[in-house]
């Protein structure tokens, strides 16, 4: 994140649009894939004011409650790989440029 950060504020102060963005009522946001201890601890010594969602929020959020009902991800077999053919059952015709499934249908 501090990289980021950093390039942004020196576009804007290159750029003559401010030459200290986060000491204006800037708010930065980021997903959870930014959330950890080196990042907020940039946050907090640069007086940022960002907002930085834990990994963990949804499974205290009550409104996530049913996501995983509502959002199900597709079964799997019993071995746990998906029930799909792997592409070395097709076979491709470089000239037709067509491929042949499994069933022996044209793609």
């Amino acid at each position: 994140m501090q990289p980021i950060l950093e390039t942004i504020e020196e576009r804007y102060k290159r750029l003559k649009i401010n030459d200290d963005i986060y000491a204006t009522d800037v708010y930065v946001t980021a997903d959870t894939g930014f959330a950890c201890e080196d990042n907020m601890e940039y946050l907090h010594t640069n007086n940022i004011n960002g907002y930085v969602p834990d990994n963990q929020f949804r499974s205290r959020d009550p409104k996530f409650d049913k996501q995983k009902e509502k959002h199900k991800r597709p079964s799997r077999s019993k071995n746990g790989s998906k029930s799909q053919f792997p592409a070395s059952k097709f076979n491709y015709d470089p000239i037709e440029q067509s491929c042949e499934c499994p069933a022996g249908k044209q793609l």
